[in-house]
C-alpha cells in the first residue's frame, strides 16, 4: 500500500486485530487448559480450509526497521570478522606428513578420473563414426513409406503427449502430484514489483513527513497572528462582561481543564459530559449486574469473555475509515452516542461538509492528501496558539485583580504559582536497578557481548519453513477425554501468537497478556532450535545465547555473574525485539551435577527467575529455553521461570507424508515420480523426528544423486540407510515426555477438570441406578 495516510488507519486496525487475536488465544487456553488450540472439528462445522487457521505474521515492522538491523547486523559481521582473524593468525601451522600425503593422493585420483573420461568419450565419438559409415536400409525406401512412417511416429508421440498432460492435470486436480513450480523469472519478477513498490513507500512516507512540518509551519505564519489577537479580544472582552454581571473578575480555567477554551468552545472541551456521560455508563452497568445476579441465581454461570482492550480501537478505525475514504468527512468517534458529536464533527472539520463523497480517481500516486493535513494542522495551530495566549491573558488577570486591591485600599500582591506536588510520589517510585555501565555506548557494550559470544548470528529462518499442516483428531481426542496431539501448523500458530505477535510493537506487548519466558520440550530433532530461529528471524531481534557450555570460563565469579545479567537486560532494551536463548534448559535447575560436566549448569539459578521478573510489561524481550529431558531437574525453578511450557511430539503419519514430500520436492521438483512410494516410507520412518528425516534427505539426495535421475529413477529404500544412523523416540523417552507435561501447572489443571467430570458422571450414574 502506497498511499501513507491509509496505511497509518489500516495499521490500527492491524495491530488492534493483531491484539484481539492474541486475547481469544489467551481465552482459549484458560477454557480448554491446552496451550495448542485444536480447531479442526470447528472448521469442518463452518466448511473452511485449514489455510484459514494461518496468521501471517506482518512484516511491515521489519521494513522499517531495516536500517537499524542493517546497521547491527554490520557492526557483528565486523567483529566477527576481526575475531576469525585473530583466531586463525593465532591457530596458523604448518601442515603434517600424513595431511600432504593424502592431498597429493585426492589431486592424483583426480588427474586419473578425468585422463578415464576423456578415453571414454573419444570412444564414444569412435563408435557414432562407424554407425553413420555403415549402409542404411532407409535409403532404399520410397517416398510413400517414408513419409507414412514419418507421419505415424509424430501422430503417436502427440497422442501420448495429450494423455500425458490430461494425466498431469488429473493427478495435479485431486492432489496426488504437486502443482508445477513457476520459472525462476517470475519469482525475480515478483521481487523487483515488491522492491520498487516499498521504495516508492518509503518516498510517499518521506513526503508525509515533510508536508506535516510545511503545512503547519504555513497555517502557523498565515493564520497565526491573526488568531492570536482574535483570541486575546475575545477574552479580555469575557473580563469585563463578568466584572460587569457579577461585580468581579472571573476565575481563569487551568490547562486541566480546557484552558480559555472550556469558555467560547465548551462542546469542545465535554470533560463534564463525559462524566456524566460515564455516570450514565456506571448506572447501566450496575443494572446489568443486578440483572446478571438474577440469572445466576436462576442458572448456574458459563464461560464469559473477559472485555477487550483492543475492540474499540478497532471499532473506532472502521468509523474512522468510513468518515474519511468512504463518506469523504472525519469524525472523533471516541463515544459513539456522546450528545456533543455532532457539533464537533461541525467545529473542528466544517470544510468537509461540502465534499461529498471520496473519489481517489486524480490520485493515480496515492500521495498524501493536502486536505485532511489542513485541517489536522489547523486544530493542532489553534491549541497551541491557545495554550500561549492563556499563559499571557492569566498574567494579565492577575494585573487587574491586583489592581482592583489596591483601589479597595487593600496591598494587592500578584500570586505566586505553587508547584503542586503529587501525594505519595517518593512512595509510588519504583527502585531502579543500579546501572554498572553508565558511562559506556550500547556500540562498546554489544561489541563485548559479540566478542565473548553472548550474542550470536543466527540463520535465517522463516516460521512457514516448519513444514506441515494442523492436527485433524483434535476434535476426535477431545470427545474420548484424551489429550489431543498438536500438528506442525498448531504450533506454528502456538508460536506465533506467544513469542512473535505479542512483540511486534510496545503497544501490543503492553496491553495483550504477558508472555515473558517460554519453554518448548522434546526429543532431539524435533525443531525447537529452528523455532526459535524463526522467530528471531520473524522479528529481525537480537539473539542472546545464555547456554551453560556458552558461557563457561566467560564473566567469572558473583560480580562477573551480575555484570553479564546487568548486560544482557540492558542491551537486550536497548535492542529490542530481544530473544534470550538457552539450550538445555533443564539443567540449570539439576538436583546434581554430574562431576564429568565443567559447564556449571546452576550458574543461572538463582538469577535467571530474576531477570524474567526484570523484563517490563512494554519491554519487547522473551526468554525461551529448550530441553531434551526435562524431567530431570527441579521442577520448581522451573515454572518459576517459564511461564509457558510446549511440548512438541514426535511426527505423527500426516506429518510424516507431507515432510517427506515437501523435503524431496525442495531438492529437485522433477526427482518425485509418479510411482514412488511415499505411503511406504512414511510408515517406516515411523518413531523418527523431523530433523532426522530432514538430514536423511540432505545425505541421500546429493547433487550427483539427482544428476542421475534421468536414467535411475528415485526409489524409497535409498533414504532408509541415512535414516538408519538417527536414533527413533523409544516409547519410554514418549512415555516420560507424558509423564513430565501432567505435573506442570496446565497438566495439573487439565487432570483436575478431567477428575471432577468424572465424579459428575459417577453421579449421575449412582443417580440413575436409584431412580
Amino acid at each position: 500500500m502506497l498511499h501513507p495516510q491509509k496505511r497509518i488507519l489500516v495499521r490500527k486496525v492491524l495491530e488492534a486485530t493483531i491484539g484481539r487475536i492474541i486475547e481469544l488465544k489467551h481465552e482459549l487456553v484458560n477454557l480448554d487448559l491446552n496451550e495448542f488450540s485444536m480447531l479442526d472439528d470447528i472448521l469442518s462445522d463452518m466448511k473452511m480450509t485449514p489455510d484459514k487457521l494461518e496468521i501471517p505474521i506482518p512484516t511491515y515492522l521489519s521494513q522499517e526497521r531495516i536500517e537499524e538491523v542493517n546497521y547491527w547486523s554490520g557492526l557483528l559481521l565486523e567483529v566477527r570478522k576481526k575475531m576469525d582473524s585473530h583466531s586463525q593468525a593465532k591457530n596458523a601451522k604448518t601442515m603434517d606428513r600424513v595431511e600432504a600425503i593424502r592431498l597429493l593422493q585426492v589431486h592424483e585420483r583426480a588427474r586419473q578420473g578425468r585422463l578415464r573420461a576423456k578415453l571414454m568419450h573419444d570412444i564414444r565419438i569412435q563408435q557414432e563414426e562407424d554407425r553413420k559409415n555403415k549402409p542404411n536400409s532407409l535409403l532404399t525406401m520410397t517416398e510413400i513409406k517414408a513419409a507414412c512412417r514419418i507421419q505415424r511416429i509424430w501422430r503417436g508421440f502427440l497422442a501420448r503427449k495429450f494423455v500425458k498432460q490430461k494425466r498431469e492435470e488429473e493427478l495435479t486436480f485431486i492432489g496426488m502430484i504437486p502443482p508445477p513450480v513457476y520459472p525462476v523469472v517470475f519469482q525475480e519478477k515478483l521481487k523487483e514489483i515488491s522492491a520498487s513498490r516499498r521504495e516508492k513507500q518509503m518516498e510517499h512516507e518521506a513526503s508525509y513527513k515533510k508536508s506535516l512540518l510545511d503545512i503547519k509551519e504555513e497555517i502557523r505564519d498565515a493564520e497565526g497572528p491573526d488568531l492570536t489577537e482574535k483570541m486575546k479580544d475575545d477574552i479580555r472582552k469575557w473580563f469585563w462582561e463578568e466584572k460587569d454581571e457579577q461585580g468581579r473578575f472571573p476565575d481563569y480555567p487551568s490547562d486541566d481543564e480546557g484552558g480559555s477554551n472550556a469558555v467560547f468552545h465548551p462542546e469542545n472541551v465535554y470533560q463534564s459530559s463525559e462524566m456524566d456521560f460515564g455516570k450514565r455508563k456506571e448506572e447501566r452497568g450496575k443494572k446489568e449486574e443486578k440483572g446478571r445476579k438474577e440469572e445466576i441465581e436462576e442458572e448456574e454461570l458459563g464461560f464469559r469473555l473477559q472485555p477487550s482492550q483492543f475492540f474499540t480501537n478497532i471499532k473506532a478505525a472502521d468509523a474512522e475509515f468510513k468518515d474519511v475514504w468512504v463518506n469523504g468527512r472525519r469524525a472523533v468517534l471516541q463515544y459513539p452516542d456522546h450528545p456533543s458529536l455532532v457539533q464537533l464533527e461541525q467545529f473542528s472539520f466544517a470544510s468537509f461538509d461540502t465534499w461529498a463523497g471520496r473519489d481517489e480517481k486524480h490520485n493515480n500516486k496515492q500521495e498524501a492528501d493536502s486536505l485532511i493535513l489542513s485541517n489536522l494542522k489547523r486544530k493542532e495551530v489553534e491549541d497551541e496558539t491557545r495554550r500561549v495566549v492563556d499563559a499571557i491573558m492569566r498574567e494579565e488577570l492577575e494585573i487587574l485583580k491586583a489592581a482592583v486591591e489596591r483601589d479597595k485600599g487593600k496591598k494587592g500582591k500578584l500570586s505566586k504559582k505553587r508547584k503542586k506536588g503529587k501525594k505519595g510520589q517518593k512512595k509510588g517510585k519504583k527502585k531502579k536497578d543500579k546501572d554498572l555501565t553508565p558511562d559506556r555506548t550500547t556500540e562498546s557494550l554489544f561489541e563485548e557481548l559479540v566478542m565473548n559470544g553472548i550474542i550470536k548470528q543466527y540463520p535465517k529462518v522463516h516460521l512457514n519453513q516448519f513444514l506441515g499442516e494442523i492436527s485433524y483428531s483434535g476434535g476426535d481426542f477431545r470427545k474420548a477425554g484424551k489429550e489431543p496431539i498438536p500438528g506442525p501448523a498448531d504450533i506454528r500458530r502456538t508460536i506465533s501468537e506467544y513469542c512473535i505477535l505479542p512483540l511486534v510493537t510496545a503497544e501490543l506487548r503492553e496491553n495483550t497478556p504477558s508472555v515473558k519466558s517460554v519453554l518448548l520440550a522434546g526429543a532431539e530433532g524435533c525443531g525447537k532450535s529452528m523455532l526459535v530461529q524463526a522467530v528471531c528471524t520473524e522479528l529481525n531481534a537480537t539473539l542472546f545465547d545464555l547456554t551453560a557450555t556458552n558461557i563457561v570460563g566467560k564473566y567469572p565469579g558473583k560480580s562477573g555473574l551480575n555484570m553479564l545479567v546487568h548486560l544482557v537486560s540492558k542491551v537486550g532494551r536497548l535492542l529490542q525485539p530481544s530473544v534470550i536463548f538457552i539450550d538445555q534448559a533443564e539443567k540449570t535447575f539439576l538436583k546434581k551435577v554430574s562431576k564429568t560436566d565443567k559447564s556449571d549448569p546452576k550458574r543461572l539459578k538463582k538469577d535467571l527467575p530474576k531477570l524474567v521478573k526484570s523484563i517490563g510489561l512494554e519491554d519487547q524481550v522473551i526468554l525461551i529455553g529448550c530441553s531434551r529431558c526435562p524431567w530431570e531437574c527441579d521442577q520448581k525453578g522451573l515454572t518459576q521461570t517459564y511461564q509457558k511450557m510446549l511440548y512438541l511430539p514426535k511426527p505423527d503419519y500426516s506429518y510424516r507424508y507431507n515432510l517427506w514430500k515437501e523435503l524431496i520436492l525442495r531438492s529437485d521438483g522433477d526427482i518425485l515420480h509418479s510411482q514412488f512410494d511415499l505411503s511406504t516410507l512414511a510408515k517406516i520412518s515411523d518413531g523418527w523426528t523431523s530433523g532426522a528425516i530432514s538430514r536423511s534427505v540432505t545425505e541421500t539426495l546429493t547433487e550427483k544423486r539427482v544428476l542421475q535421475q534421468k536414467f535411475k529413477e528415485l526409489q524409497a529404500v535409498e533414504f532408509i540407510a541415512a535414516l538408519a544412523k538417527s536414533e527413533p523416540v523409544y516409547r519410554e523417552e514418549e512415555d516420560a515426555f507424558v509423564s513430565w507435561y501432567s505435573k506442570t501447572p496446565m497438566g495439573k489443571k487439565k487432570s483436575k477438570l478431567l477428575e471432577g467430570d468424572e465424579e459428575e458422571k459417577e453421579k449421575g450414574r449412582e443417580k440413575g441406578k436409584k431412580k
